[in-house]
């Protein structure tokens, strides 16, 4: 599956359950939102950059936008 996706989508998608980029019979799909969901019960935040996009989670409500700039090499 191919998905053509701005950075900001690509990260809101990454966080959604069942969402993986594994291949074959190996499960995927869970870490980010586990993650997500635990942030929310302990009333904590998380930032997620990757390439252009930024994604912020907090207080329940997720935000995106787009960075300035150079894109980032990588995910943090």
């Amino acid at each position: 599956m191919h998905l053509n996706l701005s950075a900001e989508d690509a990260i809101r998608w990454a966080i959604a359950g069942k969402n993986t980029t594994k291949k074959g019979p190996v499960p995927g799909g869970l870490g980010l939102k586990l993650l997500s969901d635990f942030i929310d019960l302990n009333e904590g935040s998380i930032q997620i950059i990757s390439d252009t996009g930024y994604l912020q989670r907090k207080n329940r409500q997720t935000t995106t936008q787009p960075l300035k700039g150079n894109s980032f090499p990588g995910t943090v």
